[in-house]
Formats: C-alpha cells, sequence, structure tokens
C-alpha cells in the first residue's frame, strides 16, 4: 500500500448534504467539500445530514479537497 491509500480520519466533520453519490462535509476550520461515498471508509461516524463526527477517507482524497 502506498501513502496516499492510506486512510486519514478527520475529526469534528460535519455531514452538510448527502446524495446518493457523495456527501458535503464542513471540517472545523470551515473547508467544505463534496466526498464520493465510494470513497467513505470503515471508521466513519457521520452518516446522515447533520451528524458531527469522525470521517475516514484515503490520504490521496484528502490530499485533492485540501483537507489534509
Amino acid at each position: 500500500m502506498t501513502d496516499s491509500q492510506f486512510p486519514v480520519e478527520l475529526d469534528d466533520v460535519t455531514l452538510i448534504k448527502a446524495t446518493d453519490k457523495d456527501i458535503l462535509i464542513r471540517t472545523e476550520d470551515g473547508t467544505e467539500a463534496w466526498i464520493p461515498r465510494s470513497c467513505v471508509l470503515e471508521g466513519t461516524e457521520i452518516t446522515k445530514e447533520g451528524d458531527v463526527g469522525g470521517l475516514m477517507i484515503p490520504s490521496w482524497l484528502a490530499d485533492e479537497r485540501g483537507l489534509a
């Protein structure tokens, strides 16, 4: 597994909007990003709109979305 494939845990993430394919999240610092549901990894605590908790995604996606 390369470094870009390792999971990243983002804490205190708010799930703003959920669609069938994506979720819109906001981090503690106010950064918003769309995340494909296919990239949400096991260990994620947010599942529905309004939830606040941890989000697990691949590190390459966190870098690409400016979340890491």
